[in-house]
């Protein structure tokens, strides 16, 4: 979200010529972007733990233990972590139910010019004619 944020700003501060500000938004754009490779979102911990337990399935096959072993430890860490994440993650944003409308809809009852409409061969038919006719 601050990354998102600071580049807004950055973009801001380019688009009014305000080069000062700009430099001061990528310093702190470039501070954010260091820290976002120390502190990974959820999605990036499952996808890494996904591709451990590949590697740990692979390392199994080979019957390579002593690394299938290593790569365990690593997923657990990772199972670990992404549960320690999610505790903390917010709750989803709580939806509002649609609020109810009754819908009412005029019905337009046409009788006798049906009839005549599908004995006419070209089968073309003239709501509005009907309508008048049927009045």
């Amino acid at each position: 979200e601050e990354i998102n944020r600071y580049k807004a700003l950055l973009q801001s501060a380019l688009d009014a010529k305000k080069f000062k500000d700009a430099s001061r938004h990528q310093e702190s754009l470039d501070k954010l972007e260091e820290l976002k490779s120390m502190l990974p979102t959820a999605e990036e911990l499952v996808e890494q733990l996904t591709k451990k337990k590949t590697e740990m399935n692979e390392a199994i096959q080979k019957k390579d233990f002593e690394n299938a072993e290593k790569l365990n430890e690593e997923v657990e860490a990772l199972e670990k972590k992404i549960e320690e994440e999610q505790k903390h993650a917010p709750p989803p944003p709580k939806q509002e139910p649609l609020p109810k409308k009754k819908v009412s809809s005029a019905t337009v009852v046409v009788k006798a010019p049906i009839k005549a409409a599908f004995k006419d061969r070209t089968n073309s038919f003239d709501t509005a004619k009907a309508v008048a006719k049927a009045d």
